[in-house]
């Protein structure tokens, strides 16, 4: 859930709404986001969360939801590589 809130707070400041109003499945255009918002917004969770995401990932999410699911494989992937990688610099698997 902290996950959640952190994105609704990121979509709540770029679109000038309050946090408690935006639910999972709420749609941008239901926000009343055009194009260049969703461009926008997209650029403001990069910027949040540290990630890229890429045009094609980002033209199929379409609610709060899609975004939060997605981000949120985002980073349990970049940690296991990060686990992946100090495990290799230490010549250990076996506790992967």
């Amino acid at each position: 859930m902290v996950l959640e809130s952190r994105v609704k707070s990121v979509i709540a400041e770029y679109l000038g709404l309050d946090a408690d109003e935006i639910y999972p499945d709420a749609s941008f255009e239901s926000l009343g986001a055009d194009y260049l918002d969703v461009v926008g917004l997209f650029i403001s969770l990069e910027e949040e969360f540290g990630i890229e995401i890429p045009e094609r990932d980002a033209n199929r999410m379409k609610t709060v939801r899609d975004i939060t699911w997605y981000i949120r494989c985002v980073l349990e992937n970049e940690a296991h590589k990060s686990r992946i990688n100090k495990k290799r610099k230490e010549g250990n698997f076996h506790d992967l």
